[in-house]
């Protein structure tokens, strides 16, 4: 993906305009506009008939040569509807065509190009009759339609499904059920027991909410064991803010690297805004300051072993990123299971083949 560089007040102009456009002329041909809804290039997207409604926070992409169409096309016996819940995203080119209803609940995604009709548009053997045979479609809550897949009339797609790319689904499927091929077929069951994060979780708070995938790992307790033979004690422990907690959700290691160059060091205020926002969740957090305090691998080794994270992050510069990522990379050596990861303002252009490397080991 190409970067975005232009001047911050730009985009702030452009999302500026984005957002009086969809207001002024998109919101009065919706039935309902839900507040927080967020349109994307909204002057391609394309409403036809009524009534469409879009419940709140919904997420709407669209491109010049993927535009999304939302169509309402019914005789004289009928009349369609169009009704998307709160926190959906709908992609570029996704259409969504109704003669009667097309229901879809909330926390659902369409992917590119993915295409949901109730009707067959014309008689089977009369070729010339419009709209042919309808029959509602009902897509429920937190399902994930995949690229390019077709939903056809009459069906019903559980809670928490999945349909794969390029899939066309012609029967219902299952709650919890991962469903592909041409017609689609339940292929695997979700597992009930995995925490499942919508993107209403998401967008509620995407920085304090811990990932599923990193909790799902974790006992309640926290006895994930470490290295082979040892285990952490699920004893109450301290988080950095020197309030006691008991029995955190996810234990972090925050690095603050050296800085090569002979300067007066700072204490590392950028990595504690973020250990906070951690310790805020629950998660169990530590600073390993190499910034003010001299780093040898040994050290490192040590804190890790004593520590036991789960997840270890390390923030960089243009002149520190080798040392961060060296330190990054020792880590996951000495721990495998380690979920590592690397962030900061800049990364140099010219350290491309050591960033991949880094990419490779984590």
């Amino acid at each position: 993906m190409r970067r975005d560089h232009r001047p911050y007040v730009l985009k702030r102009l452009d999302l500026g305009f984005q957002k009086w456009y969809a207001e002024h002329y998109l919101r009065p041909q919706f039935e309902s506009l839900g507040k927080g809804a967020v349109f994307m290039k909204p002057w391609h997207v394309e409403l036809f008939g009524g009534p469409i409604s879009l419940g709140e926070h919904a997420t709407v992409i669209a491109t010049p040569d993927r535009k999304v169409r939302l169509t309402v096309w019914s005789d004289l016996d009928m009349r369609g509807r169009i009704t998307i819940g709160d926190c959906c995203l709908v992609s570029p080119g996704v259409r969504i065509s109704a003669a009667t209803e097309i229901r879809i609940d909330d926390n659902c995604m369409l992917a590119h190009g993915a295409f949901v009709t109730d009707s067959d548009w014309h008689g089977v053997y009369d070729r010339s009759l419009p709209i042919g045979q309808t029959s509602p479609v009902h897509i429920c809550e937190n399902v994930w339609v995949g690229d390019s897949a077709i939903v056809c009339k009459g069906v019903s797609i559980g809670k928490n499904s999945i349909i794969g790319a390029g899939s066309v689904v012609v029967k219902d499927i299952p709650e919890n059920a991962i469903a592909a091929g041409n017609p689609a077929a339940v292929l695997k069951l979700l597992d009930t027991g995995r925490p499942i994060r919508t993107r209403r979780d998401w967008l509620a708070d995407p920085i304090l909410s811990p990932p599923s995938s990193i909790c799902s790992t974790v006992t309640s307790c926290g006895e994930t064991p470490g290295r082979a033979g040892s285990a952490r004690s699920s004893s109450p422990v301290t988080v950095i803010d020197g309030r006691p907690g008991g029995s955190p959700i996810v234990r972090v290691a925050i690095i603050a690297p050296p800085y090569p160059l002979a300067e007066a060091p700072a204490p590392p205020l950028g990595v504690t805004y973020v250990a906070a926002a951690f310790a805020a969740a629950g998660a169990d957090v530590r600073i390993f300051d190499y910034l003010v305090s001299r780093y040898t691998p040994e050290k490192l080794l040590a804190q890790l072993d004593e520590f036991q994270p789960h997840v270890l992050g390390a923030t960089s510069v243009t002149l520190n990123f080798p040392g961060a990522a060296d330190i990054v990379r020792t880590a996951k050596r000495h721990r495998p299971s380690l979920l590592t990861l690397m962030g900061g303002p800049t990364f140099p252009s010219t350290r491309r083949g050591r960033w991949s490397g880094i990419r490779k080991s984590t």
